[in-house]
């Protein structure tokens, strides 16, 4: 069956190609849910870390205004932020309403890899590459988190979606409005894409790549079509003027929390994009080697002559990875598994790809059958996905002082994190009037603090810690000072209760 454009080919019996669609709808449709069920269940299970509760303060503005502005100081341009505002806005602000928009992206992007599948390959591909990342662990942990992975997965591909479907070699029978209308659409996906992440650049960069390939190699055929896209291209640069001097800003940091990659760093990933299941990455690795043997059958029944698929999904791999880890060897390491979520797509496709590449049915479908189960035991098996404490545990420590409120009422409360609005936020939830009056960590803080507590007329101290070890000069100034009267570790944040009388 050749059914590269989506559409069934069967054209001596309507009937049957209107029943193999309903199916194809009907599969599909199934994916999404079981797809939306592993997105949405036991989203507040575990407390927001400490980079989901930044993504939290820096939309607690009252304009997008701010929200754009206080986006200048941060890691990553605005547009997420800026959804993220206006979905507080609208929807809420407790943990389960701020982790439903990845989620809903998340959802978005199975059916989105399913257009861009059938796009690509055939439907029976699309259900594939829907059904692995529907069941991805890595896909997952990123739809149920408050960051923009989510968004970022999701737009990039919807970013290669339309840029198919303005390829010279799908243009030919396609009305002019339709044109226009995937014109229009990429621009705008892709623009999106790159005002959500910086990796999004390196997208747009690998299909400025595939394009200079396509018009080194193919001649003169296609030639006008692909400056057309050139032109889109440079457009969508156009756009992205208004942050230029803020990317410009941020190229120039010279020190990163981010670790030199090592020279393997893409065994590395490749292992956690299958939730760091043996198994499942041995079965991918497979489905990777079936793609690449059989890819010299590509051509055969390819309703788009001269339009290599190997090569766009290969660029879209290598061409990211490859800028990115040049980057952080030359300069300021920029490479993390999770920043390369961009090319968990074409990673899928090439699977899915390889599965169907399989002349034997049975071979196929048992090859098929063995990565969905992996893939669904190295989710609930192997990280215990849904029943294991794996984030730093800020909503446990700021119970204890809801819980203590007798205490909390006659307590200081003073902190150790990046941001004092992280436990301000599961006290605004709870309705409660305590806040962390400061942020106190070194031993330069100790004369501010002991002003800070003479007069504050508090009885109690609460030291509150998230995800920023404070140095043990100040833990043994309080020690040595103020009476221990308790103190628990969590995941990576913990408490101290003193009492604020000084020792004698």
């Amino acid at each position: 069956m050749a059914e590269h454009t989506g559409k069934s080919l069967d054209t001596q019996n309507t009937g049957n190609g209107k029943d193999k669609g309903n199916r194809t709808i009907m599969f599909l449709l199934v994916i999404i849910l079981i797809g939306g069920i592993l997105r949405f269940a036991k989203l507040d299970y575990q407390s927001l870390w400490n980079d989901e509760l930044s993504s939290v303060v820096r939309t607690d503005f009252n304009s997008l205004g701010e929200v754009i502005e206080s986006s200048k100081s941060d890691v990553h341009p605005p547009l997420y932020y800026c959804l993220l505002y206006l979905w507080r806005k609208n929807i809420g602000s407790s943990p389960f309403s701020v982790r439903a928009l990845s989620a809903l992206f998340g959802v978005l992007a199975i059916a989105a890899i399913f257009f861009l599948g059938r796009t690509l390959y055939t439907a029976r591909e699309a259900l594939i590459s829907a059904l692995i990342l529907a069941i991805s662990q890595f896909g997952i942990y990123y739809s149920q988190e408050v960051r923009s992975y989510s968004l970022l997965l999701l737009l990039s591909i919807c970013s290669y979606l339309f840029f198919l479907k303005i390829q010279p070699q799908s243009t030919a029978s396609r009305s002019q409005s339709g044109l226009v209308l995937s014109y229009i659409l990429y621009i705008l996906s892709t623009t999106m894409l790159i005002y959500t992440h910086y990796f999004g650049i390196l997208v747009l960069f690998s299909q400025f790549v595939f394009i200079l390939m396509a018009l080194a190699y193919g001649g003169r055929r296609g030639e006008k079509g692909y400056l057309k896209i050139l032109a889109s291209q440079l457009g969508i640069g156009i756009l992205y003027l208004p942050q230029i001097s803020v990317i410009r800003a941020k190229m120039q940091l010279a020190e990163t929390w981010i670790p030199r990659p090592r020279v393997d760093f893409f065994i590395q990933y490749f292992h956690e994009y299958w939730g760091r299941s043996e198994t499942f990455f041995l079965l991918a690795s497979l489905c990777l080697f079936c793609f690449w043997y059989f890819r010299k059958n590509e051509g055969e029944n390819d309703t788009q002559p001269g339009f290599n698929r190997s090569a766009l999904v290969l660029v879209w791999v290598i061409v990211p990875l490859v800028t990115a880890y040049a980057r952080s060897i030359l300069s300021t390491p920029v490479l993390t598994d999770r920043n390369t979520i961009i090319i968990l797509p074409p990673l899928i496709l090439m699977m899915a790809r390889g599965i169907t590449s399989i002349k034997n049915k049975d071979l196929s479908a048992a090859l098929l059958a063995a990565v969905v189960i992996a893939g669904c035991s190295s989710l609930l098996l192997t990280n215990e996905y849904y029943y294991r404490i794996t984030k730093d545990q800020f909503r446990e420590v700021a119970d204890v002082v809801l819980e203590n409120k007798e205490i909390s009422d006659q307590s200081l409360i003073i902190a150790s994190a990046w941001n004092a609005g992280y436990f301000d936020y599961y006290f605004q939830q709870a309705a409660s009037p305590f806040r962390v009056s400061h942020i106190y960590e070194n031993a330069e803080d100790i004369p501010a603090f002991e002003a800070l507590a003479q007069g504050s007329g508090k009885r109690f101290l609460w030291y509150l810690i998230g995800h920023k070890y404070p140095s043990q000069e100040f833990l043994q100034h309080l020690e040595k000072n103020y009476k221990l009267l308790g103190t628990r570790q969590f995941k990576k944040c913990s408490f101290f209760l003193f009492a604020l009388e000084k020792r004698p």
